[in-house]
């Protein structure tokens, strides 16, 4: 679904929803906004924090799909949401960014429906199942050099579209890129991804190192790092200003190792 993207219809009841899935929704309850806050069912896929949570429905019928909840930190926190004095992202906006995305003919999950209120927000998307996250395929497969060749080419051109389209993601580690079995790559996660006319230097610096910083080092070598970068920039010879972009790419790496020290796993 790229392109033009999904057919998207929004309520006076602060949801929104793809046309493509009203059936479904209809069927299912997806656009109940009560409902879809407060079910309790599904395998939880994330839960990092308390107030978001993502699990994975199984509907009657064989289909799945993936719920991400937002819940408001405090009253206070709510009262800043609705005023708009806070830019925490919520999963409507997520929602939307999903749609951006599509519609610049970027590859990521299929919006269903999303819904906001009093400061909570909730977002249905199809579940792309079949998929495997880009750090256990390289964990669990043995790839040759041409495997890797290829599929440096493939993330380096996939992240340089995106941030041609005026797209940064802002937590672009390799385990919010999807691989699917025949190679095709997803962009997934969204909710904090920003859009612009065009990504300045640093939000591209930040995108490109946290990938360096996701590369095992066991597997993705040196060569394979700045085969990346030679693909990214679209070049086979690096020019003064590519090797100071590259250099500005390590320094941030290494404040992320520093960082990640302290702090819990980045997915």
């Amino acid at each position: 679904m790229t392109g033009a993207g999904p057919d998207i219809r929004y309520g006076s009841d602060g949801t929104a929803w793809n046309a493509f899935f009203e059936a479904l929704i209809a069927r299912h309850g997806l656009r109940d906004f009560d409902a879809m806050m407060q079910r309790e069912d599904g395998e939880i896929i994330k839960h990092a924090v308390p107030q978001r949570k993502t699990v994975r429905l199984q509907l009657p019928g064989g289909r799945a799909v993936y719920l991400k909840r937002h819940y408001p930190k405090s009253i206070l926190q709510t009262i800043k949401n609705a005023l708009k004095l806070d830019d925490q992202p919520t999963a409507f906006d997520e929602f939307e960014n999903i749609i951006a995305f599509h519609r610049a003919g970027l590859p990521t999950v299929v919006p269903i429906a999303a819904g906001r209120k009093h400061g909570a927000s909730f977002l249905v998307t199809e579940a792309l199942d079949g998929c495997t996250r880009l750090d256990d395929y390289l964990g669990q497969t043995k790839l040759t050099v041409a495997d890797k060749v290829e599929l440096t080419g493939l993330v380096a051109g996939l992240i340089q579209k995106m941030h041609a389209a005026g797209f940064n993601h802002r937590d672009l580690y390799l385990c919010h890129i999807l691989r699917d079995g025949k190679g095709n790559l997803y962009i997934v996660d969204l909710h904090r991804m920003q859009r612009r006319a065009a990504v300045p230097e640093r939000w591209r610096v930040k995108d490109v190192a946290a990938l360096n910083y996701a590369a095992p080092a066991g597997i993705i070598s040196r060569t394979d790092r700045l085969r990346f970068l030679k693909a990214y920039l679209g070049t086979e010879r690096l020019s003064g200003r590519d090797k100071r972009f590259a250099l500005k790419i390590l320094k941030k790496t290494e404040k992320m190792v520093e960082h990640n020290k302290k702090s819990q796993s980045t997915c």
